[in-house]
């Protein structure tokens, strides 16, 4: 009654109870339907259930988590989860599955280095002492029992292409098209990808210098077409996507849903095989359980007729969202206005 005759409150948003989902979806509804509702929220810290226990929070049920964003996901509302690198009880394989989860979930995350507070547990005598944690309160956790540093500088390089590929969305469309294809994890991918080419830079030249360019400077690299072009020869040289119509198809849309200031909007695509179908089918898999395992439970891209994607870019992220460093603001997205795109926080 408030938003309809005074026009606030503009926006509300809040960290959701992890453990209990019982009246979320009614509450959402509420607020959603007012037009209040922005995003949810949910400090998870890790997912990862020896690194939860170590800092004290295994209380945490991820089922509740993915009952959790299942209810975002209908309401076409954000779920952004915070999660943490350097924690103790953390290891490189742990987090690269945390970052994992995210994917397989479609959720943003948010992922911030852990600082040694003064009056916090983790600043405890004995608690440092058992875990290895070698650094002064106020200062970041750059080592303990569980890892090194030269572990942690490769954790904070995973996540720099996590942001960049995943929840920038850089290679999001294609990752999703080779691990269908190939069943390789999104993650592994694109851990697999940066180790190869750093190795043979002349062969994907335009790609080698994204690598290294793209993270810092975020905007398109010399063009996102000869950016496309180096990945397409890489999953089908190494990883051995079939070089075919679905796979022109994928490209396509990652083309299409990556920013410009050149573009124009809105846009139509024309594709081959419809992929927002596709996609649709992809998250109705997930939403019933198949986080894993739901390229088989997903028909192949190529069964699919033609179809036209409508592309638009209300948030202006071509004009307003290039240009910053990957991990300047946690809350940052370069997604538009597409079926397949996800659903992101709009100031008011």
């Amino acid at each position: 009654e408030l938003k309809k005759h005074r026009g606030f409150p503009r926006q509300f948003g809040t960290n959701y109870a992890k453990n209990t989902v019982k009246h979320l979806r009614r509450i959402v509804e509420v607020l959603s339907d007012a037009d209040i509702l922005s995003y949810g929220l949910l400090s998870l810290q890790a997912m990862d259930e020896t690194t939860l226990s170590t800092i004290k929070r295994s209380n945490i049920k991820l089922d509740k988590y993915e009952q959790l964003a299942a209810e975002f996901q209908r309401a076409r509302l954000p779920l952004y989860v915070d999660l943490m690198v350097g924690l103790p009880g953390q290891t490189v394989a742990s987090f690269r599955r945390d970052m994992q989860e995210c994917a397989n979930r479609e959720g943003h995350a948010k992922i911030f280095q852990t600082q040694l507070l003064v009056n916090s547990p983790m600043n405890a005598p004995e608690y440092r002492e058992a875990h290895g944690i070698r650094t002064t309160p106020g200062a970041l956790v750059l080592e303990t029992a569980t890892f090194t540093r030269d572990d942690y500088e490769h954790m904070l390089t995973l996540r720099e292409l996590f942001y960049t590929f995943e929840k920038f969305g850089v290679l999001r469309y294609v990752a999703r098209h080779v691990r269908k294809e190939c069943g390789v994890p999104e993650v592994d991918f694109f851990e697999r990808m940066w180790t190869d080419v750093a190795a043979d830079p002349g062969r994907w030249p335009v790609l080698a210098f994204s690598l290294v360019a793209l993270p810092r400077f975020m905007v398109p690299p010399t063009s996102w077409k000869e950016f496309l072009r180096d990945v397409r020869s890489y999953v089908v040289d190494v990883l051995g996507v079939p070089d075919d119509s679905a796979l022109d198809t994928v490209v396509q849309v990652q083309w299409a849903l990556l920013p410009d200031r050149s573009r124009t909007f809105p846009a139509s695509v024309e594709l081959a095989h419809d992929f927002e179908a596709w996609h649709a089918a992809m998250l109705d898999a997930k939403h019933h359980g198949h986080l894993d395992d739901w390229p088989d439970h997903t028909p192949d891209l190529r069964s699919f007729g033609p179809s036209t994607m409508e592309v638009d870019d209300s948030r202006g992220v071509c004009e307003h969202e290039l240009g910053r460093h990957v991990i300047g603001n946690p809350w940052d997205s370069w997604d538009l206005d597409a079926s397949v795109c996800r659903a992101v926080t709009i100031a008011k």
